[in-house]
């Protein structure tokens, strides 16, 4: 149960640089010093670390944002980054991975109290915060990937460069549209894959003018016949976390290409809004839950096993503010006093009975 390993002999104390390649797939408690983190996160030479490291120190970060918006520009945490930006050695696909902050559900994992717009806005602090701070080397990368005229390729140099540039391209929207949406527009016009012209459309969701509904309309002009393609373009709308999530997926609901009766298509649209938009779903007076509830309800009476897929946001109430629980519990009565089928009501009593 316990074990204790002593090394002597050193002039200085060394920092643990635990489980490396993800030897041991286990929860590690431990308290090591930010300064530690951040040299991992800037130096360590295998890569899982590196992003554990990240992981860490970023969660840190945030977490101390909720409480205090300055202490999203952490020097330690900051630095590092640029560490990592700035080392030519590093593999791309990493440092793709390094630079993408902790998922809102990742986060919410060690709060007590969810309270999911101010995480969402804490999160993004720090994200602006390595934006300003490293803006002109996140351009740069962007930039360097548009410019390369190699043919396309499915191998892992390839792939590590268009994650990095479509990462970088993700962090710059935090930006007002001067500083991105040239780049976003230049790289859905001149994509030649799929990976890269999603990426960029996802980017051009933050735009506010023409450029963003140009990019949807094209998108799916080019790609109507091709179903999987179209459930990514309902997909990539839904989970834009915005104040109009809701009427986004309403008006998107109401498309021609919308099929209640294609369970593909309504996990690309109601599934993708109620599990990968927290921000939308949780928003203020509990609009995302009705939507959602509504659709739990007249899914059952044609699919009961996707509705009851649906309901699971709903029935994870306890875990956030008073006022979002009320609301979540609300809709989740409902739901249990309407005649509904046996999957559902399964699902949502035991939510209620805890």
């Amino acid at each position: 149960e316990t074990q204790t390993f002593v090394f002597g002999r050193m002039a200085s104390k060394p920092i643990l640089s635990p489980f490396r390649q993800f030897s041991a797939p286990v929860n590690l408690v431990w308290n090591c010093s930010d300064e530690d983190l951040a040299m991992l996160l800037g130096a360590d030479s295998d890569g899982f670390n590196q992003w554990d490291a990240s992981q860490r120190l970023a969660t840190r970060v945030i977490e101390r944002t909720l409480k205090d918006r300055a202490a999203a520009s952490d020097t330690l945490y900051l630095e590092a980054i640029g560490k990592v930006i700035n080392d030519n050695a590093l593999d791309a696909a990493i440092k793709a991975e390094i630079l993408s902050l902790p998922s809102l559900d990742t986060l919410a994992e060690s709060q007590t109290v969810v309270d999911v717009q101010k995480l969402h806005d804490a999160r993004k602090a720090v994200q602006s915060a390595i934006v300003e701070q490293h803006q002109a080397q996140l351009k740069a990368i962007v930039q360097l990937q548009l410019a390369d005229t190699q043919p396309y390729k499915v191998e892992h140099g390839q792939i590590g460069k268009r994650a990095l540039a479509n990462c970088a391209l993700g962090l710059l929207t935090v930006l007002p549209e001067q500083h991105w949406l040239a780049l976003a527009s230049e790289q859905y016009r001149t994509a030649g894959n799929m990976t890269d012209r999603v990426a960029a459309l996802s980017a051009l969701m933050h735009a506010k003018g023409n450029e963003r509904t140009e990019a949807l309309v094209d998108f799916y002009q080019r790609f109507e016949d091709q179903r999987l393609v179209i459930d990514k373009w309902f997909s990539i709308q839904a989970t834009v976390p915005s104040d109009d999530a809701v009427d986004t997926v309403m008006r998107l609901s109401e498309h021609p290409a919308f099929e209640l009766g294609n369970p593909n298509r309504v996990r690309s649209l109601i599934g993708a809004f109620a599990h990968g938009n927290p921000v939308g779903l949780h928003s203020e007076g509990g609009r995302g839950y009705r939507l959602l509830s509504d659709y739990v309800l007249t899914l059952d009476a044609k699919n009961p096993q996707v509705a009851a897929r649906m309901v699971g946001p709903l029935t994870r109430w306890q875990r956030f503010t008073p006022a979002n629980a009320a609301l979540m519990k609300g809709e989740l009565k409902r739901i249990a006093d309407t005649k509904v089928s046996a999957d559902v009501y399964e699902i949502v009593s035991k939510s209620l009975d805890v």
